[in-house]
């Protein structure tokens, strides 16, 4: 459960050394990044950039909401945010929309559609999508239950997250 209040759970490795996103710290103990909305005037500017087509901004509101005290609305938000920029071609929305299907938040909760997020947004390079979906096949959550894939799809995701911070090339990853 730690993985999904993670930030690198999200997928956000690289939007949150861009700077996009709210207070992050590691916390030592759990040995996660963990994240705290942005302040207001922030995640209003989130907001905005996202109505004018922003994907990375969508993203950013999207976490913003994912992160604050769970309600219908703030995860319904969470949901539409994540939803436009995944829509828009943005990997790492699509990688939390389905974490948002996983958990039933904003959404009905659908393990096979969280599943096949994760598996668009592992394809297009997301770490995290990679380890999601890895953890799916462990557990045969929305997919067949597949140890021997669970394995592969985990090594892709050392790979690409070896990739994302210059230590490698995304095309010598392992194919899914």
């Amino acid at each position: 459960m730690a993985l999904q209040k993670s930030l690198v759970g999200m997928g956000l490795v690289l939007p949150l050394i861009a700077g996009c996103v709210g207070k992050a710290a590691i916390n030592p103990e759990l040995q996660v990044t963990t994240h705290t909305p942005s302040p207001p005037d922030k995640a209003q500017q989130h907001r905005e950039r996202c109505g004018s087509g922003d994907s990375a901004a969508c993203h950013a509101a999207a976490l913003d909401a994912y992160y604050s005290p769970s309600n219908a609305e703030t995860d319904e938000s969470a949901f539409m945010y994540f939803n436009t920029a995944c829509a828009d071609g943005y990997a790492p929305s699509c990688n939390g929309l389905g974490v948002l299907y996983a958990e039933g938040r904003g959404v009905e909760q659908d393990d096979t559609e969280a599943a096949r997020l994760y598996r668009g947004a592992c394809v297009d390079g997301v770490s995290t999508a990679c380890t999601h979906l890895a953890e799916a096949h462990r557990a045969g959550k929305g997919v067949p239950q597949d140890d021997e894939l669970s394995e592969r799809l985990q090594t892709r995701s050392r790979c690409v997250f070896e990739a994302s911070l210059g230590n490698g090339d995304l095309a010598s990853c392992p194919p899914l």
